[in-house]
Parts: structure tokens; C-alpha cells; sequence
């Protein structure tokens, strides 16, 4: 399929790795995206608001 999300992902971190392109987002929006992640994950599970 020529328009895989995930193919292109993979794609674009392979380009990353070798030194072809630079990441299309930084290690602190990764994180923070993570903390958003499992906030979700923790007011699921427990039925509150969590704040972040």
C-alpha cells in the first residue's frame, strides 16, 4: 500500500537513524506525549481527573 502510515514512519525513522533527515518531533514532545498517554491511561483506570 503506497500510503501506509506506518510504513512511512518506519521509513522516515530509518532516515533518521542513518543520519538523512532529523526527527519530526523532539525528545521533550515525545515525552509529554507520554505523560498525556498515561494520564488518559490513570483517570481510565481510576475514574478521576488527572492533572498533568
Amino acid at each position: 500500500m503506497d500510503n501506509d502510515p506506518m510504513q512511512a514512519e518506519l521509513a522516515h525513522f530509518i532516515r533518521v537513524i542513518e543520519g538523512e533527515e532529523q526527527p519530526l518531533v523532539t525528545g521533550e514532545e515525545g515525552m509529554q506525549t507520554l505523560k498525556v498517554l498515561e494520564a488518559i491511561q490513570t483517570s481510565v483506570k481510576e475514574k478521576r481527573r488527572v492533572v498533568i
